[in-house]
């Protein structure tokens, strides 16, 4: 069965709930299932207000981060790849 992507409404990636291992957010899953979802040709990613390229760097969010995540690095990463 082909689908005509063109089409088809929106699909959101909801980004609220994010895969766990040991109480942190597993990157490695995370990026499999973005990728995943990428190439099966959606780009809809439902997340907080936003673009990842509005990021100023200024690292607030990163000293707070329970998980202790490089938001900064992963936001300009996030945009070389959808703002593209």
């Amino acid at each position: 069965m082909s689908i005509d992507l063109q089409k088809m409404p929106k699909l959101g990636f909801g980004l609220m709930r994010l895969p766990e291992k040991d109480g942190v957010i597993d990157s490695e899953h995370l990026n499999r299932m973005v990728d995943a979802y990428m190439q099966a040709g959606m780009n809809y990613f439902d997340t907080a207000y936003g673009r990842a390229s509005e990021c100023i760097g200024c690292g607030q969010c990163e000293g707070v981060c329970p998980q202790h995540l490089p938001i900064i690095d992963l936001l300009k990463d996030a945009s070389a790849k959808l703002d593209a």
